[in-house]
């Protein structure tokens, strides 16, 4: 398989995460030095490469409105020159090194639609925001009505319990992220996010579910 050849913005993720690992936030300067160490061809000053990083070459793309990394959010200015990777640039850079090795390949399609509803639901947002959910949220986020049989909700609760056990499994063992069949990257922090929302659902909206649990009367 022929190798992606990285673009400017790739290999700046990719030192701005070496930079990450020991450190909160970076200087642009340490950027610069960072990026040019891990490719001197690319970053080096002309004629002078092996001796002296170009630091126009790194500045353009970090600094002012229109830089390309913080536009679409894979970096944020925290001070004076001074910059931090965010979640989404950490992702980014994770899947440039390794995409393939991460695929759930063994998540059946009805795991991973259920994950991706989760993940995309209203009740994650809110439940991120620290706002009130709704019941509706929580029918939403389970794929249930207020209507629903005690052997449909059961079946789509131990789905959504699957589907988060299964891909955290994965997350752990591959350093933290996974990618989806289908596409999307997903991390440990977000899949644990999403079992500690089903937990406070649980908790919540205990009498609401304790009604649909109590329909017996129907058949499998």
């Amino acid at each position: 398989m022929t190798q992606k050849k990285l673009t400017i913005v790739d290999h700046l993720l990719l030192a701005a995460r070496d930079l990450s690992s020991g450190s909160d936030s970076f200087t642009a300067e340490d950027l610069v030095v960072r990026a040019w160490t891990r490719s001197p061809d690319y970053f080096g000053l002309q004629g002078y490469g092996e001796k002296y990083p170009d630091s126009n070459r790194v500045l353009t793309k970090i600094m002012g409105t229109e830089s390309p990394l913080r536009k679409r959010g894979l970096l944020r200015k925290v001070g004076e020159k001074r910059y931090q990777l965010t979640d989404a640039g950490r992702i980014a850079a994770d899947a440039i090194d390794s995409p393939a090795e991460r695929r759930l390949v063994e998540m059946t399609r009805s795991l991973v639609a259920a994950l991706r509803r989760m993940l995309e639901s209203t009740a994650r947002q809110k439940f991120e925001r620290h706002e009130t959910l709704t019941f509706g949220d929580v029918c939403a986020f389970w794929n249930i009505s207020p209507r629903t049989s005690a052997n449909q909700f059961a079946d789509r609760r131990n789905e959504a319990a699957a589907a988060i056990d299964t891909a955290l499994e994965h997350a752990e063992g591959a350093g933290g992220r996974v990618t989806l069949p289908g596409g999307g990257l997903v991390d440990s922090g977000q899949l644990r996010l999403l079992r500690d929302l089903a937990d406070h659902i649980a908790r919540s909206f205990a009498t609401e579910l304790q009604v649909i649990e109590g329909r017996r009367d129907e058949r499998r």
